[in-house]
């Protein structure tokens, strides 16, 4: 097998990026049909430990990001197809908790709540654009149970390559990057805390780390945070550079595609999308850690809860 390593990966802004090799891709659509039919993941964990393998080298040590359709995901029943998920990301690895309820799995779709700065509401329970981002996790998982009428494209751009980018338009953004800079809890800090302070960039011989949310920096003004004039210029200049259409992938989910990303060597975003009457767009969500994750920076414990690789990390805390 491949070691997998976790320094910058290879930058890439073409759909083959997300492709599995042909026979890797095989051998998980034969996985997910015998999921579908009923089996467990422990009953495939000996056969599965190559096919685990290969798609953590891809998340790890590759592009960052997997996109594929799976016609046995499309043509499974409502409960087969929540139970094949669910077995196949306890299968990569370990599910933590995505709200404060301590749900692993969760659907995605819009339940009539509205983001805003000061008013701050989970993405995954609107229907509004979401801007490039990385979630709270090390890995996240999506599967389309019911696409949506229009829009509610996905979007995947490499952060290696966005930093590529940044290093060559202006060098000096680097001391920025990897500033540690307010970031906004949003109500679902463990500590109590409103707020902390991240680095967007981190890089060692070890690992590459990129977290980059936005919307999580400008809405740290609901605590009386002002951003650096210097910040926020950066951070428009980031949006001008991941928002070009050369810097990022346009996938359009259907019932039965699915979607991995890296955390922290991806970013992805989401077009605005409108449901047809008696059919809402639907996703499942899964975040996940696993024994192949990279470690983290320091600041990064008040989000991960630790930063060392391979446990249980990330998340929300339930309440």
């Amino acid at each position: 097998m491949k070691p997998i390593t976790h320094q910058r990966p290879a930058p890439w802004t073409t759909p083959d990026a997300l492709a599995l090799p042909a026979p890797i891709a095989e051998e998980l659509e034969g996985l997910l049909g015998q999921l579908v039919s009923g089996t467990s993941h422990a009953e495939h964990a000996q056969r599965a430990q190559q096919l685990r393998h290969a798609i953590h080298h891809q998340l790890e040590s590759g592009s960052g990001a997997i996109w594929l359709h799976s016609a046995a995901l499309a043509r499974a029943s409502r409960e087969a197809f929540h139970h094949a998920f669910f077995e196949f990301c306890t299968l990569l690895g370990l599910p933590v908790s995505i709200n404060k309820n301590g749900d692993v799995i969760k659907e995605v779709k819009d339940a009539g709540h509205k983001d805003s700065k000061l008013a701050p509401a989970r993405g995954h329970m609107t229907n509004q654009e979401l801007a490039f981002h990385s979630d709270r996790a090390d890995i996240t998982v999506l599967a389309c149970w019911e696409a949506a009428s229009h829009g509610g494209e996905f979007k995947i751009c490499s952060s290696a390559k966005l930093i590529e980018v940044l290093e060559k338009r202006n060098p000096d953004w680097i001391k920025w990057l990897t500033t540690p800079i307010p970031h906004d809890l949003r109500d679902e800090g463990s500590s109590g805390d409103s707020y902390c302070h991240l680095p967007i960039l981190s890089e060692s011989d070890d690992a590459f780390v990129l977290r980059y949310i936005r919307k999580f920096n400008d809405s740290a003004i609901r605590h009386g945070i002002a951003l650096p004039d210097e910040v926020k210029t950066m951070l428009s200049e980031i949006d001008q550079v991941i928002n070009h259409p050369d810097m990022s992938v346009q996938v359009s989910f259907e019932k039965g595609s699915i979607a991995l990303v890296n955390n922290h060597t991806t970013l992805h975003s989401r077009t605005e999308f409108v449901d047809a009457p008696g059919a809402e767009r639907c996703l499942l969500r899964c975040w996940l850690a696993s024994e192949f994750t990279r470690p983290l920076p320091e600041a990064f414990s008040t989000i991960f809860h630790t930063i060392q690789p391979g446990v249980l990390r990330g998340g929300v805390r339930p309440a």
